[in-house]
């Protein structure tokens, strides 16, 4: 129940009082888990508190000996990205093994990559991600849209064109939701949403709650 509370609070903005009920569940003796830990680093994330995540986060591996998984080092990512602190989130990647072979991770760097405008970057990243995601339609429109917003131009037409030759651009359907005037576009295994990284987490948290609440129920 309170990772639920959490994780409600983390969503809609609410960080302090996230914060307030970790507090609480840790003083009444309950155990958190990695999903309590997603929700804490979620809810950093969206206020862009560096340094309460990395607490959280060493937390989590130091006091409570969880291992961190991959919504965790995304979210990690994510944060420093948008923190403009690139070194850091460079620094996290090369202690993450198996790193190369992990396309969420890699997808949720190069979305740091591309916020701090980092093109040689997106290219390293572009060389490792499409060996393990070449059939991803999505992972091509998210480098094309890295190499424009860095002005390099003929790099996003050359991924454009070799999206075409491979014929990734179409898909089955999609669905749209309205925030705040902006629509927002998903489709079926679809992660080239900007806020992907933070959006998977949460549902995956959320569906394990809500399946133990019910089997709670029944």
């Amino acid at each position: 129940m309170y990772n639920a509370m959490i994780a409600g609070c983390a969503h809609h903005g609410h960080e302090a009082k996230a914060f307030q009920l970790f507090e609480d569940m840790t003083e009444c003796g309950f155990e958190p888990d990695e999903i309590t830990f997603m929700a804490l680093l979620s809810a950093c994330r969206h206020r862009g508190l560096v340094l309460e995540a990395e607490r959280y986060f060493k937390s989590m591996i130091e006091v409570y000996n969880i291992s961190p998984e991959v919504g965790h080092y995304t979210c990690m990512i994510d944060l420093y990205g948008k923190a403009n602190r690139l070194d850091k989130a460079i620094e996290l990647m090369e202690g993450i093994d198996g790193v190369e072979d992990d396309g969420v991770v890699l997808g949720a760097f190069l979305n740091a990559c591309n916020w701090n405008k980092n093109a040689e970057l997106v290219k390293e990243v572009e060389e490792k991600l499409l060996v393990i995601e070449g059939c991803n339609g999505s992972r091509y429109i998210q480098l094309a849209n890295a190499y424009a917003s860095s002005g390099r131009w003929d790099d996003m037409r050359r991924i454009r064109n070799c999206m075409r030759g491979k014929e990734l651009g179409k898909f089955s359907g999609c669905s749209w939701a309205y925030i705040n005037n902006q629509a927002h576009m998903f489709t079926s295994s679809d992660i080239s949403h900007f806020n992907t990284e933070a959006i998977y987490p949460m549902l995956h948290f959320v569906t394990k709650d809500l399946s133990e609440i019910a089997e709670i129920t029944i």
